[in-house]
């Protein structure tokens, strides 16, 4: 029931349903993270903003017909980019929705933001480049609204890695907690 790295956070007993089974119940007993800086200061409206413009700068690129994209030095990176654009977008919703108190696995799905934000940001960047390695070339003219859309992505992807440190959290030690 409960395998891999929580499950020393969770203790098992057995207990009586509405229809009188024994049933297995997990409680959690492992420590709680609270986030180290308040909600206002934590920029979630800033962090929300940054990953929907990351999403849909996405949608330029990948719904254009341009002969630039159909190198696949500029459009294998954007393709790949969904991946962390998707993660990010799930890493939002959790922020949103989630309480001041979190267990451990919450606090690892949130912790995620650096390595998701990051890799959107070093794809765009590959892409960006391939762009202008194109237009070098003499291959043909850049796509505007492509280059504006990944270089928008890059930026988003850099400023959601430099808000990670507004997410830090700290733990709350499982005797205070009851």
């Amino acid at each position: 029931m409960l395998s891999g790295k929580y499950s020393k956070d969770y203790t098992l007993h057995e207990a009586l349903d509405e229809r009188g089974r024994l049933r297995t119940v997990a409680d959690y007993v492992g420590d709680y993270y609270r986030y180290v800086l308040p909600r206002d200061r934590r920029g979630l409206p800033l962090a929300a903003a940054l990953v929907a413009l990351c999403a849909a700068s996405l949608l330029v690129p990948l719904l254009a017909v341009a002969p630039v994209l159909r190198a696949w030095y500029v459009m294998i990176p954007l393709a790949l980019a969904i991946a962390p654009a998707v993660l990010l977008v799930q890493w939002c919703v959790r922020l949103l929705t989630l309480g001041e108190k979190l267990t451990h696995e919450r606090r690892d799905q949130i912790d995620r933001l650096a390595p998701w934000s990051f890799l959107a940001a070093l794809l765009a960047a590959v892409s960006l480049a391939g762009q202008i390695v194109y237009a070098a070339t003499g291959q043909g003219p850049l796509h505007l609204p492509t280059l504006c859309a990944t270089a928008a992505l890059l930026g988003s992807g850099a400023a959601l890695f430099a808000l990670r440190r507004r997410f830090d959290m700290a733990v709350i030690p499982a005797e205070t907690t009851e």
